[in-house]
């Protein structure tokens, strides 16, 4: 998994797909004061998922980039195309693929 988050400037949105931007914008940011905020939340939202996924996969999915959209996935050399119908109850991505419902484990996504 990897988290990042632009603190003082972004990529040039010409060099990314997506929207770009950074929290500068809202003033000055204090590091130390990000961090603490950023793992209060991550704690809250881990225990949320320890007592019961299915609040922490909705509110996930409602977060979701390109949900019942099409979406490539790449594992080691092999990339497979299909809709993104959102996670399982074990954090599984689900892609359909022909009218039947694939559960990938590990993968890069790519919009």
């Amino acid at each position: 998994v990897g988290i990042g988050v632009n603190m003082v400037s972004h990529p040039d949105e010409t060099q990314t797909t997506y929207s770009t931007t950074n929290l500068k914008i809202l003033g000055e940011i204090d590091n130390n004061e990000f961090l603490k905020q950023y793992l209060r939340n991550f704690d809250k939202n881990y225990m949320m998922c320890l007592n019961d996924f299915t609040l922490i996969k909705e509110k996930w999915l409602g977060y979701a980039a390109r949900l019942n959209e099409k979406i490539k996935v790449k594992c080691k050399e092999i990339v497979d195309e299909g809709i993104f119908r959102g996670i399982d109850e074990q954090g599984f991505l689900l892609l359909e693929q022909d009218n039947k419902q694939v559960k990938i484990s590990v993968a890069e996504v790519f919009f």
